[in-house]
This record gives structure tokens, sequence and C-alpha cells, in this order.
């Protein structure tokens, strides 16, 4: 019973979110109240992602150091720079605001979400790859990350690598640390945290956006199709990033192309918000706006993707 209940939450997930986004902005006056604590629920979030990786299943993949190294490079530099420049693009054209290429780039440098485990569930991917970049790129993140803001929007805002670097690092680190002791001496708390894992998640991401579209309302009543040209873009990005990771993926096999693919594409979107709202959200007010439409079209777009894919391994069992 509960699992079905679960399933139905992760399908509806987004819906869940753009409710989160509406009512952030319609209730300003609530919803500002969780802004303080946005940090500690991004790292619950964390907490539970790392309690639910199964470690033991990792051995497989580590012996791949080198391949795993590329999906790093990939994940991390390769994507995020392919997809800035794309929405600078747009930008160029007059299409959307610079904003948009600013959450862009935030997003899709972020490290692979700790739920990709369902979604190599769904599109039948390789699970300990996907596991072991969850690990790896949460872990690099805090290098990475300030890196390439630093690189790619030193001209347009005055970034601080070090103070973001260490931001993160406290925001990722910490949890990381908190499930080793948790797996280690409260087997217990471990097995009930991870048979709630997908459901806290959600719920706790809900309330992230909730926070985050505090004070949007103006932005959304005053250009209504500016969010809805939005989500049309965010959908889109999400898309090109799936068949920037299938096609960049090294490998010949569907399941090792698709593995990648969702490597790339759902990336932890909730230390996104969280790092636009604490270094960005001054310069570029309505980047946090184009961030939680990305974070209702990261559950969106598993409904197309899922299609083809479905296609593609139909057309190889022929």
């Amino acid at each position: 019973m509960f699992n079905n209940v679960t399933e139905y939450i992760n399908k509806l997930s987004g819906l869940f979110f753009a409710i989160a986004l509406f009512l952030g902005a319609m209730f300003p006056t609530i919803s500002i109240l969780f802004r303080p604590y946005m940090a500690f629920i991004l790292m619950a979030i964390l907490f539970i992602g790392f309690i639910k990786v199964n470690f033991s299943i990792l051995k497989i993949e580590v012996f791949k150091w080198k391949y795993q190294l590329y999906l790093v490079v990939m994940s991390l530099f390769v994507v995020p720079i392919i997809n800035y420049f794309i929405a600078f693009i747009l930008v160029k054209l007059n299409w959307i605001c610079e904003d948009f290429s600013i959450a862009t780039l935030i997003v899709f440098a972020a490290p692979t979400a700790a739920s990709v485990p369902i979604f190599c569930i769904l599109l039948k991917g390789h699970l300990e790859r996907a596991v072991l970049s969850v690990v790896l790129t949460s872990l690099l993140i805090p290098i990475t990350l300030p890196l390439i803001c630093y690189l790619l929007l030193g001209k347009l805002i005055e970034v601080n690598p070090l103070k973001m670097a260490i931001f993160i690092f406290i925001i990722v680190i910490i949890p990381f640390i908190l499930s080793l002791l948790v797996r280690s001496y409260f087997t217990k708390t471990k097995q009930f945290i991870s048979n709630y894992s997908s459901i806290s998640s959600i719920t706790l991401l809900f309330f992230v956006i909730f926070a985050g579209a505090s004070g949007l309302k103006s932005q959304i009543m005053q250009s209504p199709w500016l969010a809805v040209k939005g989500l049309i873009f965010a959908l889109l990005i999400y898309l090109i990033t799936f068949v920037i990771g299938y096609s960049l993926s090294l490998k010949k096999t569907t399941v090792d192309k698709v593995t990648a693919a969702i490597v790339v594409t759902w990336t932890n979107v909730s230390l996104g918000i969280l790092i636009i709202i604490q270094f960005f959200l001054q310069s570029f007010p309505r980047a946090i706006l184009y961030t939680l439409i990305m974070s209702i079209s990261w559950s969106l777009v598993i409904l197309p993707i899922s299609m083809v894919v479905t296609r593609i391994y139909k057309k190889d069992s022929l």
C-alpha cells in the first residue's frame, strides 16, 4: 500500500513542485519564514540520499575508474558549459533574459541527484554506475562549482570561489559524514530512513521550492508569459541534455548510453536553488524563478524521455 502511494507521489512530483512554486509566490509572508532554514532542509535531503546509497554495489564500478572519471568530467564541466552557451545564445536572440543562462549553468553544474536510482529503474540504466556518480560528483562539487562559476561568470558578477567552496563543502560534507555514522552505528534508523527516503526527499524539496518562491509574485504577475516561456525552454534544455549525455557516452549498448544520459540530466536542483539564493539573487533576481521552474521541468521531462527510451529498447530487441 505504502509503496503504491510512494510511486504515485513520484509520478506527480512535478505537480507538487508546481504547487509549491505557486503557494510560495502567492503567500510570501509565510514562505519567507522558511528561507533561513533552506540550507538545513537541503542538508537533510542530501543526508537521506547518502543513507539510501548502497555502497556494496559500488565495488563493481570502482574498478572502471577511467570511465567514471570521464562521467564526472562530463557531468561537472562539459554538459554545464554546453548548456550555458545554448542558453547564452537564446539570450542573445532575445528569446529569454540573461538570468535564464545563470540558472541553467548552476543547475547543470550541480552534482548528480541522489534520486537517480529511481530514474535508472524507470529507464533500465546501470544502477551501480549512477550511484557511484552521485557520490563522486557530490564530493567534488565544492571544488568544481566555484571554479566553473568563476571562469564563466567572473565578468558578469563578482564571484568569491573560496566563500562558495566553503559554503558548499559544509552543505555536502556534513550530511555525508552523518550518513556514514548512522549507517555504521544505527542500522535500524538507516533502514527506517531508507524505507521513506523517496517521499521524504520530495516533501523536503517541496519546502525548498516553497521558500525559494518567496518574493516572486510580482515577477510572475507582471509577466506570466515569462514563466511559461521559461518552462518551455527548461524542458527543451533537459531534453537536449539527455541527448548530449546519450551521444557522448562513449559506449555502444543502449543501457550504457541511457545511464550516462541519466547521470548528466538529473542533477541536484535543490542545491542549485540554494546557490542562486545565496550568491546570485541580488544581481540576477529572475534567476531564482527560472531555477524553480527547472525543478518542475526536472520531474516532468521523465515522461517524454521514458517514451523515447522504451522505443529504443524495443528496437534493440527486434
